[in-house]
């Protein structure tokens, strides 16, 4: 498919990264179900059971927005910051302005709704479900199609960074790429391995995938594979590119966060959690990353690439 070759590497990739605590907060009293940093690199959620929270860049809350109705599965922000989207447990959509105001609330799924994303326009939302549906709507809640129905549990599913392709992986262990329209574009992976969440590169031409038996795969978008790094002991539960594309970060159930350059060299542990290491993503800028542990301890690094 188109976008499938390497990126070229830059002349000067870093070789190290230094890493300061800047601030930790409990974010939540029960087990984290998601985070983020919004697009402005301003401000940050959390999701934990039936509630939402938005933080200010140096962890003051903002607001608390809690759905009655189920467990939250999974939260986002639009890139526009105008929306927030949350996926429940029960499989109900929930499209929210940036007050805590509700836009849509859909019956979406059948089963728990394990991933819920933004178009990189905000324009359009896809939710993911264990029901094994992978459905496209409007910013505002409208279906518009469902994607694709499959046997298993879907896991994780994201856009690409031009909108256009749609990357999901499945209790089987696969990544499938789809076209908004629902038309299959690849299909790759290792049926052995079981993977929980996947990331596309700045570029979009890279995936990184993160494996239930702790192994980080990198692949071009044809299915190629580039790295095939043993990340964790334990699953990865979670994995995003930097802002810069040169490095990988994983969040691990060893309790670990760790930084890698695509290359698969190590770059950074990080240890500060006392439990597994639920989620992670960086600010726009890629200078601050924000993690979170199994015990909704939200730790804010400042970061030095050199």
């Amino acid at each position: 498919p188109q976008g499938s070759s390497l990126p070229r590497p830059p002349a000067t990739p870093y070789q190290r990264i230094r890493a300061e605590i800047d601030r930790h907060f409990a974010a939540h009293s029960e087990h984290p179900a998601d985070l983020g940093f919004a697009a402005t690199g301003d401000r940050l959620f959390t999701a934990a059971a039936a509630t939402l929270k938005l933080w200010s860049h140096d962890g003051q809350e903002l607001l608390a927005l809690t759905i009655q109705e189920s467990t939250l599965g999974s939260a986002t922000l639009s890139p526009d910051g105008t929306r927030i989207a949350t996926g429940a447990e029960d499989g109900t959509l929930g499209v929210w302005d940036g007050t805590g105001r509700a836009i849509a609330k859909v019956s979406a799924h059948q089963g728990a709704i394990r991933a819920v994303a933004f178009s990189p326009d905000s324009h359009l939302l896809l939710s993911a479900s264990a029901d094994g549906s992978v459905k496209l709507w409007t910013a505002q809640g409208r279906l518009l199609r469902t994607l694709t129905q499959q046997d298993g549990p879907i896991e994780s599913a994201t856009f690409n960074p031009n909108g256009q392709w749609i990357a999901t992986t499945a209790s089987h262990g696969m990544v499938q790429i789809w076209d908004r329209q629902g038309r299959p574009v690849a299909k790759f992976g290792a049926p052995h391995a079981a993977i929980h969440n996947l990331a596309f590169s700045p570029d979009g031409h890279l995936i990184a995938t993160a494996a239930k038996d702790g192994t980080l795969g990198l692949w071009t978008v044809s299915g190629r594979s580039h790295q095939t790094i043993p990340a964790h002991n334990g699953r990865i539960l979670g994995v995003k590119f930097s802002p810069d594309g040169l490095s990988v970060a994983t969040a691990g159930s060893d309790g670990t966060v760790k930084l890698w350059s695509t290359s698969g060299k190590l770059l950074l542990s990080l240890k500060g959690h006392h439990q597994q290491s639920k989620g992670l993503s960086f600010n726009p800028k890629g200078d601050r990353l924000v993690t979170v542990a199994a015990d909704s301890q939200v730790r804010l690094w400042n970061l030095q690439r050199y």
